[in-house]
This record gives structure tokens, C-alpha cells and sequence, in this order.
């Protein structure tokens, strides 16, 4: 299951890198080297990969641990709020990227929360509940926009970023769970199964259709992105599947 995770994640993100290494400047070894193992991505969407690669190293970890230690489910949602700490500190002190500081660090309690909603078996957050975490977390999208909290020292800004993300993630759950009807129409279904493809191919449409503009740009760039993802994800489902037998 951990492989055919990692294998899921990385494969359609190389064969997007390879296909789009005519775009780059000044291609080297070492850049490429970087990129392809998401060290140094060159794409700014890239950011998400690393962040979903280490999520799911962690989870693999977590589980070993608890299998082998016979961890309880308490122990071991700690074990997972221990790791993801250290990993808010270090994204936040010794790894900050000055240039997206808080890319990775506000989707960390996220990915803690869905963990617990699937150990705890919760299906339903009550609407009220929903309603006030999503007016927090819009409140503090404003307050982190504000300059003077800006200009706060990283690990501060970030902090405060966890506030943003985590809330909106308890309303999305809160209000889907109670629009689950529109989610059985067939056009977002598509788009769901696709969704990643989609993410990592429209940064790549918008560069190369940037110059273009009217509603002709926008059908041709929508085309082109959904033709694309659908290409990426089947090819890549055939080789995952023989990766993984």
C-alpha cells in the first residue's frame, strides 16, 4: 500500500518534469537531479509532492510503530502530532523557504485531522461547528495578509498560517457531509479522478498559454490541461500497474 502510494504521487510528477524539461532555463545535471527527487523542485507547484511524500513516509512509520509496539490509537495519533511538530519546527527554522514560508507548514495539522477523523470512524461534524471554523479560518487569511504579521519571524507566521487552512478543512468537511448529492454528478466525479493530473499540468498550460488572452484562450487552455491530465493518468495507471503487480 506505501508503495503503490509513493508510486501514485511521484510517477505522473516525472513524467511532467521530463516532458516540460524543454521549458527550463539553464538545464544542468544537478537541477534536474534536484527536481526529480523533490529536493529542489523547479516547478513552484512542486512544493505539494514533497509535502505528500513525506506525509505518507510518515504515516508508513507510524504504522510500523504501532503494528510492531502494539501502539494504542491514542499513542499513536500523538506519535503523529510528535512527528508532524518536529517537522512544523524544522519547516519553519532550518528548511524555511523564504519564498513560500507557509506553503507546507499551514496544510500540517490537515493531514493529522483526516487521520483522526479515520481512526475515530467520524462521519458527520455538526454544521454549526463547520460554519464557525470556516469564519475563523477566512479571519485569519485576512490577519495573516496584514503587513505587520508579515514581517513576524517565520516559525510566528506560520503558527498563526495553522490557523487557516485547519479550520476551513473541519467546515469543508462539515458542509460536504451534507451535500453529498452534487458529488454524484458525473462531470466532478471525472474531474475528482483526474484532480491531481489536472494539478500538476495547468501550471505548465498557463505558462505556455499565458500570452494569449479572450474566452478563445480560456476554451483552448481548458482543453489542452483536461486532454493532458487524461493522458497523464492513464499512462500513468498502466505503468503503476506494472511497477507494482
Amino acid at each position: 500500500m506505501f508503495l503503490k502510494k509513493i508510486v501514485k504521487i511521484y510517477l505522473p510528477f516525472l513524467f511532467v518534469e521530463l516532458l516540460s524539461l524543454p521549458l527550463w532555463n539553464n538545464i544542468s545535471f544537478k537541477k534536474i537531479f534536484l527536481d526529480f527527487t523533490l529536493i529542489k523542485p523547479v516547478s513552484s507547484f512542486a512544493w505539494y509532492m514533497n509535502y505528500l511524500m513525506v506525509c505518507y513516509i510518515l504515516f508508513y512509520c507510524v504504522m510500523i510503530a504501532k503494528e510492531r509496539k502494539r501502539l494504542t490509537d491514542k499513542n499513536v495519533l500523538g506519535l503523529f502530532l510528535f512527528l508532524f511538530v518536529v517537522w512544523f519546527v524544522l519547516e519553519s527554522t532550518i528548511l524555511v523557504n523564504p519564498d513560500i514560508p507557509i506553503l507546507k507548514s499551514r496544510q500540517m495539522l490537515s493531514f493529522v485531522f483526516g487521520i483522526y477523523l479515520a481512526m475515530k470512524k467520524i462521519k458527520n461534524i455538526p454544521l454549526n461547528i463547520g460554519i464557525v471554523n470556516i469564519v475563523i479560518g477566512i479571519g485569519m487569511m485576512v490577519t495573516t495578509q496584514i503587513p505587520t504579521v508579515k514581517s513576524l519571524s517565520f516559525i510566528s507566521y506560520n503558527l498563526l498560517s495553522l490557523g487557516t487552512v485547519f479550520p476551513l478543512a473541519i467546515g469543508g468537511v462539515s458542509i460536504t457531509n451534507r451535500c453529498k448529492h452534487l458529488f454524484k454528478n458525473k462531470l466532478l466525479i471525472f474531474i475528482s479522478i483526474i484532480s491531481y493530473e489536472l494539478y500538476l499540468i495547468h501550471q505548465y498550460s498557463i505558462y505556455i498559454f499565458m500570452e494569449v488572452s479572450g474566452i478563445k484562450a480560456v476554451v483552448i487552455f481548458l482543453s489542452i490541461t483536461i486532454i493532458f491530465a487524461c493522458l497523464l493518468y492513464q499512462i500513468s495507471n498502466v505503468v503503476s500497474k506494472k511497477i507494482i503487480k
